[in-house]
């Protein structure tokens, strides 16, 4: 099968477009060392209230594929 960074990027690509951008956007923040803002702690857990987040959690409990729109 594919080596394990293609199967790792597989799956990002695959994934939430909102979610993926907002990791990014942490894990650049986190190296530098510094502590979380609480309006970026804000920024972090507001993905839970997105169409994507529903879409990934209802397709889990449904042993379905997602279908993610980036909202």
């Amino acid at each position: 099968g594919p080596a394990p960074p293609r199967r790792s990027a597989d799956r990002i690509v695959q994934g939430a477009p909102l979610a993926a951008r907002i990791n990014k956007r942490l894990s650049a923040r986190l190296a530098t060392g510094a502590a979380l803002t609480e309006d970026e702690y804000r920024d972090y857990f507001s993905y839970a209230e997105s169409r994507d987040h529903r879409e990934g959690v209802r397709a889990f409990l449904a042993g379905e594929d997602p279908s993610f729109s980036g909202d």
